[in-house]
């Protein structure tokens, strides 16, 4: 199997060992494979109230597997295929937080709420201050302050580093009509620094800004989680369950599947008892992780479940 790979190619290994390949870096449009007994009761609550065979290489066959081919630069069906997985995170990075923010758009403008998105920066005083709880915390305290309200929360957020090397968080907010969100550094939501909040007239727009920054220079800190989302129900969340499975899940799936990771590998559909099996294999050599189409490609696909 080659040498042995660091920790981190490790996780990224365990990580193409249940998907097979990551997320697909096609463009997201309106029209996706809807599953229409699920489509029904489209309404948000936070709003108001509250390819069967693998592909051959390449980033656009790959999704988010940004890769190199083994041998000539035309791959082949058995091509090897290294993985890069920095800069597959940044790019699911990209991909989730632009479709979060697109489909919490689509919720208000369905759902005729009234209000508007606060854009929230934070920042850090010090470089080196920064812990995995923070982002978690400052989430919490906004949370309640808006149940209190009688609101529930949708938001998305992204890391970013600075030059200077700090950690510092982007988060987009809906926040209903009559209400103004206190400055977290002022409320001792966020005492590790200051805060900024603006106004934003396109969501979408504002996430892709800094969700695009990002490139594979940046050094996170170990354990940081650098992106994410919540407050989305019905279709839309729906839909975002949908493009976070891998490319060939996608391909056997519709919005509205009730499939998950199996724990024996490749994932199950809860309807049908059905394991979708992946078209791929992880191995490690020279200290990185690499994938390969299986042989047996041409029959991948749905196998009972054992009873």
């Amino acid at each position: 199997m080659g040498a042995a790979a660091p920790h981190a190619d490790a996780r990224h290994a365990k990580a193409l060992q249940h998907d097979g390949a990551l997320l697909s870096g096609r463009s997201v449009g309106p029209h996706c494979p809807l599953k229409t007994s699920h489509t029904r009761g489209a309404a948000v609550a936070w709003g108001g109230a509250r390819d069967d065979a693998p592909p051959t290489g390449g980033r656009a066959d790959l999704g988010f597997i940004y890769s190199q081919t083994s041998g000539n630069s035309k791959p082949q069906r058995h091509s090897e295929i290294r993985t890069d997985p920095v800069k597959t995170r940044l790019s699911r990075l990209r991909f989730s937080t632009i479709t979060a923010a697109r489909l919490h758009q689509e919720a208000v403008q369905n759902g005729g709420f009234r209000g508007r998105w606060a854009m929230l920066t934070t920042t850090y005083a010090k470089v080196g201050e920064w812990n995995a709880r923070h982002i978690s915390d400052l989430l919490a305290h906004v949370r309640k302050w808006l149940s209190r309200r009688g609101h529930g929360m949708g938001y998305v957020w992204v890391a970013e580093l600075q030059k200077r090397g700090a950690m510092h968080y982007h988060l987009l907010i809906w926040l209903p009509k009559g209400l103004s969100l206190p400055k977290p550094d002022k409320q001792g939501w966020w005492p590790h620094g200051m805060t900024k909040i603006e106004w934003a007239r396109n969501a979408v727009g504002y996430m892709a800004k800094y969700a695009s920054k990002g490139d594979s220079s940046n050094k996170f800190p170990r354990g940081a989680r650098i992106h994410g989302c919540g407050g989305l129900t019905g279709v839309q969340l729906q839909e975002a369950r949908y493009w976070k499975r891998p490319t060939w899940v996608r391909e056997k799936t519709v919005i509205g599947d009730q499939v998950k990771r199996h724990h024996g590998g490749g994932w199950l559909d809860h309807d049908t008892g059905e394991i979708l099996e992946s078209p791929w294999e992880v191995f490690f050599r020279g200290g990185g992780v690499w994938i390969r189409p299986k042989q047996s490609s041409d029959d991948a696909g749905p196998v009972k479940s054992p009873s």
